[in-house]
C-alpha cells in the first residue's frame, strides 16, 4: 500500500494470510514469549521486505 509517497508494510495482514501465529510457531519464526521473532523469523521478514522492494515499480 502506498500512502503519500511512502510504502507501508503490514506484517500483521501478510502473516494473517500465511496462517498467523500457528504458522509462526510451526516454522519456529516466533520466540517463546509470542511477541518477538527468532533470528530465523527476523531473517524471514527481512527477505520478504527485500523481495517486496525489488518487485515494487
Amino acid at each position: 500500500m502506498i500512502e503519500q509517497d511512502y510504502a507501508v508494510i503490514s506484517l500483521y495482514e501478510f502473516l494473517k494470510l500465511k496462517g498467523g501465529m500457528p504458522f509462526l510457531k510451526r516454522e519456529q519464526l516466533i520466540a517463546k514469549d509470542n511477541v518477538h521473532y527468532t533470528q530465523k523469523g527476523y531473517t524471514y521478514l527481512a527477505q520478504l521486505i527485500y523481495k517486496g522492494l525489488l518487485l515494487t515499480p
